[in-house]
């Protein structure tokens, strides 16, 4: 009995940090990645950059074809942030919002990622719900910031890119 409960407990717990429709991390295990990266703050030890991504247009292409399609733009935008970004843990942060936590060799090349992202978008076509349309934007941790502060200089610098893009593209 223990062990069913037990099973059931990491079943649940492991349901919690993982969103259903994508499958990437959910808001609980990014905040759970915002524990981490303050704890390697405090020593000393962090190095990390803070990628967001919102999708442009989905709730016009909820109301135009369904909330099915918009579900289907959701997995293809999700699925090329995982593509372009496939060495950094991805979470699904809101309806149509995505935080990539960049380290490593993703760290060091997060420049030619955001332009490969870019490129993407540029490149996508077919129906409106397979289309990638998103504005991307970032910042590194130097040092002296929070996460949240990291977080919020990358929201700003996604949403300034939003707006310098033609209305229902994003470049």
């Amino acid at each position: 009995m223990l062990t069913k409960t037990r099973r059931e407990a990491d079943e649940m717990n492991e349901l919690a940090h993982k969103d259903p429709l994508t499958g990437v991390g959910s808001k609980l295990a990014y905040d759970q990645q915002v524990t981490k990266l303050t704890e390697e703050m405090r020593r000393g030890e962090a190095r990390y950059g803070i990628v967001m991504i919102d999708m442009n247009d989905l709730k016009k292409l909820n109301d135009t074809y369904g909330h099915e399609r918009g579900n289907d733009a959701i997995r293809k935008t999700c699925s090329v942030i995982c593509e372009v970004f496939a060495h950094s843990p991805v979470y699904r942060f809101g309806g149509d919002e995505f935080v990539v936590v960049v380290k490593g060799s993703d760290y060091e090349h997060v420049d030619a990622l955001v332009r490969k992202f870019r490129a993407a978008v540029r490149a996508s076509e077919g129906q409106p719900w397979e289309k990638v349309n998103a504005a991307i934007g970032y910042a590194l941790y130097d040092g002296e910031d929070t996460v949240d502060e990291v977080f919020r200089k990358a929201d700003y610098r996604m949403y300034e890119q939003k707006k310098e893009t033609k209305p229902g593209r994003a470049y």
